[in-house]
């Protein structure tokens, strides 16, 4: 595959599993030479690297870093960044009184480059060091979603059910919520779990109580731009029950989606990371991961998407030309999505 004259090349994104395939080879100059020939460009994301250093061996996950780092490379933002960054778009656009009159931007740009340069140089300096401040961090979200997915496939499995893509407002809801709920079959799940999520996000902006966690990073992104005391419960839920659309917040949507799609297949403690790397499927052309089950989860997805995202393909478990099957199945990714746009 080679890129025509003054187009954009190809964006590559791979799975954690990818890389610790290329690291076992000390393949990472090989891959990048080889990316270079196709004429893509790599991209990299922070989830994978946070996901590397929560693994178990140190001097394994160091060499995956390095192949990571061996060759040009562009590392993206968080996908806490870019999916609060749809969400300010939005406001921007249906609710600029919510914006603060002078946004913190100096704060928003002094995050972006802590994780998309500082964390990098980080984990290239001293790697030991980044595996003991990540493994610090606390796992009590991520455990959760773990929780609510194997609870949700054991229910999908003894009863034959599907994920569930609707709910009904909860039992403890206001009276005014549940007027603005939809009649059957109720709420997409995208909208009620964006709901609830960012009005945590936003009450811990508002309190201001530096806990840690899903919610205080995500205030931490929102409160930059956004003014809590400016936003009634009211406004916001109607901002998120019909206001919206799927298209709007494709980071939420595919994160969203993809814990609720994996369900119907073998749930494992790595599943909710999973999700996380599926909200750079737009910030991607081809994505490339050893699990089977993962591939077939987003290609899935795919099918009844809102939004077109990033060709998903199958790379080789155990390859022994492993760079040159890596080639091959970008090529075949790509002209497969040559095809799908033509």
């Amino acid at each position: 595959m080679t890129t025509a004259e003054g187009a954009a090349r190809p964006r590559l994104l791979l799975d954690t599993n990818v890389w610790s395939m290329l690291g076992r080879i000390d393949g990472g100059p090989a891959f990048y030479a080889a990316m270079a020939e196709a004429g893509v460009e790599v991209v990299l994301a922070p989830s994978v690297l946070l996901e590397l250093a929560r693994s178990g061996n140190v001097v394994a996950s160091g060499r995956d870093v390095r192949a990571m780092l061996a060759g040009p490379r562009r590392t993206l933002p968080t996908e806490a960044e870019l999916a609060c960054q749809d969400v300010i778009t939005q406001v921007r656009r249906l609710h600029p009184g919510w914006l603060r009159a002078d946004p913190d931007v100096a704060r928003w740009k002094q995050l972006h480059r802590y994780w998309t340069v500082q964390f990098w140089q980080e984990a290239r300096q001293n790697w030991p060091a980044v595996v003991k401040q990540v493994r610090a961090l606390p796992t009590a979200d991520a455990d959760a979603v773990y929780a609510v997915q194997r609870e949700n496939h054991q229910v999908a499995r003894d009863a034959g059910e599907t994920s569930a893509d609707w709910y009904s407002p909860a039992p403890t809801s206001p009276g005014w919520l549940r007027e603005l709920w939809p009649p059957e079959p109720g709420l997409a799940a995208w909208r009620s779990e964006g709901h609830g999520i960012f009005s945590l996000a936003l009450a811990e902006a508002a309190q201001g109580e530096l806990a840690s966690g899903t919610y205080r990073t995500l205030a931490d992104w929102l409160v930059t731009y956004l003014d809590p005391s400016r936003i009634t419960d009211r406004a916001w839920a109607r901002f998120w029950i019909s206001e919206i659309k799927a298209a709007d917040v494709p980071h939420h949507w595919l994160t969203n989606t993809a814990q609720r799609q994996q369900v119907l297949a073998k749930v494992t403690s790595s599943s909710p990371r999973d999700a996380q790397h599926a909200s750079y499927l737009v910030q991607c052309d081809l994505f490339l991961t050893s699990d089977k089950r993962f591939a077939a989860c987003l290609q899935d997805m795919a099918v009844s998407a809102p939004f077109e995202f990033a060709e998903v393909a199958q790379a080789p478990g155990d390859a022994s030309d492993l760079i040159a099957e890596l080639k091959a199945c970008v090529g075949d990714a790509s002209a497969n999505r040559s095809s799908r746009s033509a």
